[in-house]
């Protein structure tokens, strides 16, 4: 009965027997089904971003506000439910004051995080409230130097480089763990904030874009990011997403042709092939070529094309291969009170036991499009992974199907794990997504202790469809 949280949930002072707080869960849940919002500790200050869905094309620009200003030193950006986040913020506010008036300074930002944890966390602890539905990343400038911080539903406050909390964090920080921050100035944090947005926008509806920065450029006190910088950091998003060169043949390795043929010459990194059957070399700073050196009188034609296009071909199939798996000894397929069927544990599973792997072929946004498009029941299956590319284990009716395709490097893809349901209202998650060996390798990680029979549920961080639940 805990799993589900049926009778726990009724409370915010209610724990179940496995130690959650289910009321706590749900505030949560509010604010990861948000706009992504994100918040960078550069090199000469903080900058936080916000995306705002536009809802309606009557709404006027600026309406929905995500970032405020709490200090001359201090500002936020929220995430979650728009008024639980104004009521924290004008708690935040008060704290902010009361702190000048009775010791004549600023409040420090540690102190003002740990502040407003403790207001948020009074929410979780009395039966006639319920908790904050709203997650809050706090900017700050003091002796200190710039920090970050988030204050979540929960209560707690933490200090971080880069943080994002809404609907596509999952993406996000898997974006910002690549960025070097100790290096990155604000003016470039703008710029790679946007990029981040855009990336992992995954609604049909447009967005714009709110930031504010508390920096050096801004003189250490909290406001807006200047309209044309964050226009112009929307354009090179913008644009940055539509620069994908198509590569006919794919990546071709300089060790591989040079092996290949044998002979002296310089070769292209990267190549397509022309209508005349020649090598053309894309744009590539990594690029070494400026000539090929003639073989008998003859460039690089004929079999040494052919070669080079089969095994760019090999490898552009290894990459388009089926994925997923399922360990059957641990979990099966099987009739679910929830939605049709569901994935349960066939025996006792230790927290951290890695389950499966979310199945289906490797598809790009435009092919993923336009399959939905002829088969509408596969927006139902298909997962985005953390590379942006997406997961799709339907046949061409938008089906479930384990015959997605040939796989030369292993057994066929078992679709098992995508029959993985997301928990209705007074359930809980037992499951997580990991990265495995490679961003398409999404492994189903326990994150508890499941004993036999019950449901294994996750949260797949996006709007979930359940008008098949029951």
């Amino acid at each position: 009965m805990s799993g589900i949280g049926t009778g726990y949930d009724l409370s915010v002072s209610t724990f179940s027997p496995d130690g959650r707080v289910f009321q706590t869960d749900y505030a949560q849940k509010a604010v990861d089904n948000s706009g992504t919002v994100i918040g960078l500790r550069c090199k000469d200050g903080v900058v936080l971003g916000a995306e705002k869905t536009i809802i309606s094309k009557m709404l006027v620009g600026g309406s929905d506000k995500r970032t405020y200003a709490i200090d001359k030193h201090a500002g936020v950006a929220v995430a979650g439910l728009s008024a639980d986040g104004r009521q924290v913020v004008n708690r935040a506010i008060q704290e902010a004051q009361q702190y000048s008036n009775v010791y004549g300074d600023a409040i420090p930002g540690h102190v003002l995080a740990d502040r407003i944890a403790s207001y948020v966390h009074i929410f979780n602890l009395y039966w006639y409230v319920r908790p904050c539905g709203a997650s809050t990343l706090l900017a700050t400038y003091d002796t200190e130097g710039p920090q970050l911080y988030v204050i979540e539903p929960t209560g707690i406050a933490l200090r971080f480089f880069g943080a994002a909390v809404g609907k596509g964090r999952q993406g996000a920080k898997t974006d910002i763990e690549r960025l070097d921050l100790k290096e990155l100035t604000c003016k470039q944090g703008i710029k790679e904030i946007a990029k981040i947005l855009h990336t992992v926008h995954d609604e049909e509806k447009p967005f714009e874009l709110e930031m504010a920065w508390i920096c050096d450029e801004s003189k250490k006190q909290f406001a807006k990011v200047p309209a044309d910088l964050v226009q112009e950091a929307d354009k090179a998003a913008k644009d940055a997403l539509n620069s994908d060169i198509p590569r006919v043949a794919g990546v071709i390795k300089r060790a591989a042709i040079s092996d290949w043929f044998g002979h002296r010459g310089k070769f292209v990194r990267n190549a397509k092939l022309t209508s005349a059957g020649r090598v053309q070399a894309l744009p590539d700073p990594l690029s070494f070529s400026q000539s090929l050196a003639p073989i008998s009188g003859v460039t690089l034609l004929g079999a040494e094309v052919l070669v080079a296009a089969l095994f760019a071909l090999i490898l552009t199939a290894y990459g388009n291969r089926p994925r997923g798996w399922c360990d059957h000894s641990l979990v099966q397929v099987a009739s679910s009170e929830v939605a049709g069927q569901g994935v349960f544990a066939v025996q006792w599973i230790p927290k951290g036991t890695a389950v499966g792997a979310y199945p289906g072929v490797p598809r790009k946004a435009d092919s993923m499009l336009r399959k939905a498009s002829l088969a509408p029941n596969s927006r139902r299956y298909v997962f985005q992974s953390t590379s942006h590319v997406w997961l799709d284990p339907t046949d061409q009716a938008g089906l479930l199907s384990p015959k997605l395709g040939f796989n030369p490097l292993g057994p066929s893809c078992d679709v098992s794990m995508a029959y993985m349901n997301e928990p209705p209202v007074g359930c809980a998650v037992n499951v997580e997504i990991v990265d495995g060996a490679d961003s398409l390798d999404l492994r189903f990680v326990t994150t508890c202790d499941i004993h036999a029979g019950t449901e294994l549920f996750i949260d797949y961080g996006k709007s979930y469809d359940r008008s098949a639940y029951r």
